[in-house]
């Protein structure tokens, strides 16, 4: 267990490392592409263009059709980062961790909390990060 224990924090550490790098970049947050949106189509259109960006980084777009497909991004983001992978690879080590002897239940995985994950990015119930200087 104390190795188990000291790799999921190395993984954790890679991610934070991982983050760091991306939020230098001002085009890699989500918010921005939210601000070009609601510059083109108006304030009154932010909850729903924030929503419809965020839905587009995930298949919850599609759950109806595509129950299973919750993380298959091609572009990393910050709020991705911080808010859908992170806490996602912290839920799969405290399952493993608690399941370490047992089987590891992947169905309860994709329809509990990583469907709620999801759906909490989806529904942005998080703080937009500060966007870091660039270089």
């Amino acid at each position: 267990m104390v190795e188990f224990n000291r790799q999921a924090s190395a993984s954790l550490k890679v991610l934070d490392d991982i983050a760091t790098l991306v939020a230098t970049q001002e085009e890699l947050y989500l918010q921005e592409e939210i601000e070009r949106g609601v510059s083109i189509q108006g304030e009154n259109q932010r909850a729903t263009i924030s929503t419809e960006v965020r839905q587009r980084y995930t298949a919850l777009v599609g759950m109806g059709s595509y129950p299973f497909l919750l993380d298959y991004c091609a572009v990393d983001r910050v709020e991705l980062i911080d808010y859908y992978y992170r806490p996602r690879v912290e839920t799969w080590i405290n399952h493993v961790r608690d399941n370490l002897r047992g089987a590891i239940d992947y169905s309860f995985l994709l329809q509990g909390p990583y469907k709620t994950i999801a759906q909490s990015f989806v529904d942005g119930t998080y703080t937009p990060p500060v966007i870091f200087p660039s270089g």
